[in-house]
């Protein structure tokens, strides 16, 4: 009903649960790929940005153990 109204889209629930899906490993990925795009790209990122990443994957793979890899919506 959001989708239709807003977007004026239908979408199954089975579009909605696939494209909703938070893929942790996905992310963690990401994030790994990130940190070193930019060790590569620029030596004198602060370190705090270093951490936030490591922060922000940690919290991700502590979902992934309680949740598993694949976060459906309304988990």
């Amino acid at each position: 009903m959001l989708f239709k109204k807003l977007l004026n889209e239908d979408f199954i629930e089975a579009d909605y649960e696939y494209l909703l899906t938070f893929r942790c490993t996905k992310w963690i990925e990401k994030l790994d790929q990130t940190k070193a795009f930019f060790s590569k790209m620029d030596a004198n990122i602060p370190q705090h940005i270093y951490d936030a990443w490591d922060k922000a994957a940690a919290e991700i793979k502590a979902s992934k153990d309680k949740y598993g890899d694949e976060i459906k919506p309304g988990a």
